[in-house]
């Protein structure tokens, strides 16, 4: 039993999962203590006495509490990583650059955040977009020389703007 978890713990240790090494610990002399306990044998073990199997129950359910926190520690990190990933950001090329929109292909949600935008001045010569959503027919199109156009983005949706200057967010 105890090569089987030492295995077990080195696997995870090489695959980062040092959380689980805890669990895996915990877990096992947790039940070596309550078993040597309950039916009052030494175990696997070989545990001496009743003390030493209390002490070693309460030692693996430390363990086991520590390993369970810890993987959740790791699993809320991982989740606001993730998050932040799907946050759109701003790019080099300067897709989004003090929340206006220049001339160019923006996909919405991951370049450019959802909503409403408006030319930051004036449109005075010829203004073109076009809204599509990728794997769909469904579009729409403008063109204006002059006013102040504004579009509606949601999610997914593919943005393509040239000669109307900047769009800032409402």
């Amino acid at each position: 039993m105890g090569a089987v978890l030492a295995v077990l713990a080195l696997a995870n240790a090489a695959t980062g999962n040092g959380e689980s090494i805890l669990i895996f610990i915990g877990l096992a002399a947790s039940l070596t203590g309550l078993y040597s306990l309950i039916f009052k044998r030494s175990s696997w073990a070989a545990l001496p006495s009743k003390q030493a199997a209390i002490m070693v129950a309460v030692a693996g359910a430390a363990a086991l509490f520590l390993g369970v926190v810890a993987a959740g520690t790791e699993a809320a990190r991982d989740s606001a990583v993730a998050a932040a990933r799907q946050a759109p950001s701003t790019t080099q090329d300067g897709t989004i650059q003090d929340g206006t929109i220049q001339d160019g292909t923006r996909i919405v949600g991951r370049d450019i955040a959802p909503g409403t935008y408006r030319t930051t001045h004036e449109v005075s010569r010829s203004c073109s977009w076009q809204i599509t959503r990728p794997g769909s027919i469904d579009s729409s199109e403008g063109a204006v020389t002059g006013g102040f156009p504004v579009v509606k983005l949601v999610r997914g949706q593919r943005f393509i703007t040239e000669g109307c200057g900047g769009w800032a967010k409402q």
